[in-house]
């Protein structure tokens, strides 16, 4: 049987990257950005072609897809990122990617810095 030897793994900070449960949650939670953010661009050319009441319910779904997109990097910056802003030096440390309005279309183009802790507050 099962014996959780994978998540004292992740108590004692012992995982590797090869880790089946640490990329799932990788996937998910970025596939959500980048799901949120594919919205968020279609959202300008949808604008001009709707009624006054279509375009309230689309400004609804605009900011469900923000806080949807702000949820998920908030779990990923808090498992991946360096550490959680405590004082303002901790601002500058090591985040995870950003990926707003960007849609990579390319091997090359999926290739992110990491962004700090505070652009990912921010």
């Amino acid at each position: 049987g099962y014996n959780g030897s994978n998540f004292n793994e992740f108590a004692e900070l012992r995982t590797l990257p090869s880790d089946g449960i640490l990329t799932n949650y990788w996937n998910v939670h970025n596939e959500s950005v980048i799901r949120a953010n594919n919205f968020l661009q279609n959202v300008e050319k949808l604008r001009p072609t709707l009624s006054k009441d279509d375009q309230a319910k689309l400004a609804l779904m605009e900011g469900q897809a923000r806080f949807i997109r702000a949820l998920h990097y908030f779990y990923l910056e808090n498992f991946f990122g360096e550490t959680t802003i405590q004082t303002e030096a901790d601002r500058s440390k090591r985040g995870v990617p950003l990926w707003e309005g960007q849609i990579a279309t390319s091997i090359s183009d999926a290739a992110r810095p990491r962004a700090t802790v505070g652009q990912v507050w921010d």
